[in-house]
């Protein structure tokens, strides 16, 4: 997935309405997905095309509860498929985005290491949106 160019046009990108009942936020996403682990789509241009953030079940290091993020995206095929991540960067780069009416929008998935080097965190990287 990584060596080409972004996934689509914009004007095949479809729209979703937000997740009724889902006690999250966001754009929604589709229905019956095939889900894609984060780390494997490490450097592949994707386009977000929808997202809903929801409180997670499991708790963190110090036993409170975050949210997590399922994000539905095109790949450089066309086919639309899910991946999940409670980084933090990613939320917060979801919440801009919704907020200033950026969704859909073009980027590419990595990790960076933390300061200590111990752990990775999910980023999103050079993101471009439609609007």
């Amino acid at each position: 997935m990584s060596e080409t160019e972004y996934p689509q046009d914009w004007d095949q990108i479809p729209e979703y309405e937000e997740p009724e009942g889902s006690g999250g936020w966001g754009p929604g996403i589709g229905e019956d997905l095939p889900l894609v682990k984060w780390a494997n789509l490490i450097g592949d241009k994707i386009a977000v095309v929808g997202f809903q953030v929801l409180p997670s079940t499991y708790p963190k290091d110090d036993g409170t509860f975050g949210d997590y993020a399922q994000i539905e995206f095109i790949d450089k095929s066309g086919e639309h498929f899910l991946t999940r991540t409670s980084g933090k960067a990613v939320l917060d780069h979801l919440k801009f985005r919704f907020e200033h009416d950026q969704v859909p929008f073009r980027a590419t998935v990595g990790q960076k290491p933390n300061k200590s080097g111990t752990k990775h965190y999910n980023i999103l990287i050079g993101a471009e949106s439609k609007t």
